[in-house]
């Protein structure tokens, strides 16, 4: 019987784990309290994100935040395209909530940048549908 539930349960946690993430990439709010603001976090769930970024992620290559911006503008309103007409459901399976009018600062608007950077050079999926496109990685 106890040999039974085991299997059972891992079973269970095998499943859960091979279970598609529904959100591979989220900007939450956390609140300051010291500085009586809002800062926010990026949340990327793709594993090899991480040392992908730490490997390709140069600050003598660096820009400014308008710059990031203007690229996470772009990138952003196709990526959430994609999202919403079903095109390679299992990378774009989540809408990004981004709002060009906050500042969300540099340090997310860069690792942002770069996660849709990852996505085209790494995975080998186009997040731009037109135009022009960043040089460089």
């Amino acid at each position: 019987m106890m040999k039974a539930l085991s299997i059972v349960g891992f079973l269970l946690v095998l499943m859960w784990a091979c279970s598609p993430q529904k959100q591979i990439v989220k900007i939450k709010p956390t609140t300051v309290q010291s500085k009586d603001s809002t800062e926010y976090e990026l949340i990327v769930s793709d594993p090899t994100f991480e040392t992908w970024f730490a490997l390709n992620s140069n600050p003598a290559k660096d820009h400014s935040n308008d710059y990031y911006r203007s690229w996470n503008s772009k990138y952003v309103a196709d990526w959430n395209y994609h999202y919403t007409s079903g095109h390679n459901s299992h990378v774009f399976e989540n809408y990004i909530d981004y709002d060009n009018s906050i500042d969300y600062g540099i340090e997310l608007n860069r690792k942002l940048y770069y996660y849709f950077r990852f996505v085209e050079t790494s995975l080998k999926i186009p997040v731009l549908l037109t135009g022009v496109r960043p040089v460089g990685i």
